[in-house]
């Protein structure tokens, strides 16, 4: 006769794993990104608008949903980090974020008047 007390063991440590997985925050903001910042539609009319990015990561890791507020911090800081690519120092969320993806418009604000 089989024993299932491994398999309980596995899913006794691999299910806490998994759960601190789906709460993880695995997006770094990189060198050059710090002084990007977030702002509102409002605040960029005399800003030069220098293009977009759409950003995306998982919304869930092994079946299980991650926090909408981490995952919204992540696809924040991806699209902080591709700004200064663009030549930008400011980013304005399009919208809401769907299935772990958001697109942001990418704006050039210090020295424009």
């Amino acid at each position: 006769m089989k024993s299932v007390m491994p398999f309980r063991l596995t899913i006794l440590f691999l299910f806490p794993l998994l759960a601190l997985a789906a709460c993880a925050d695995w997006v770094p903001l990189k060198p050059g990104a710090e002084g990007v910042r977030v702002a509102t539609a409002d605040q960029v009319k005399h800003c030069r608008h220098v293009g977009r990015t759409i950003v995306s990561v998982a919304d869930a890791v092994a079946g299980i949903k991650r926090k909408p507020q981490t995952v919204a911090a992540e696809l924040e800081r991806l699209a902080r980090n591709h700004a200064p690519k663009l030549g930008g120092d400011t980013i304005v969320p399009e919208g809401p974020v769907e299935n772990g993806e958001r697109s942001y418009k990418v704006y050039r604000c210090r020295g424009e008047k």
